[in-house]
């Protein structure tokens, strides 16, 4: 992870615009690009939610590891907010 996207001060912009920047490092690579995020430092489960929200726009879920997916609590709730969503009825 270059330097000047580690330990990022948290502030909300810097958050997200830090979480673009590592999703851009690996813009092909979902999964490091997450696992970059995690390892950033400071705040790295904001960090890595972030970078995983625009990986899954980008990507879809596609670029998710089945056993991440699997292991969501809520996944059932998750899926159809989704649907609703998708199909405009939120």
């Amino acid at each position: 992870l270059p330097a000047q996207l580690r330990d990022v001060d948290m502030a909300g912009w810097n958050t997200v615009a830090a979480a673009h920047a590592i999703t851009m490092c690996w813009a092909h690579d979902p999964v490091t690009a997450i696992g970059g995020a995690a390892a950033s430092g400071e705040d790295t489960d904001t960090m890595a939610s972030i970078d995983g929200a625009i990986v899954g726009a980008r990507h879809g879920l596609a670029a998710f590891r089945k056993k991440w997916l699997d292991a969501l609590v809520a996944r059932p709730l998750i899926e159809d907010v989704l649907q609703r969503l998708l199909s405009s009825r939120l």
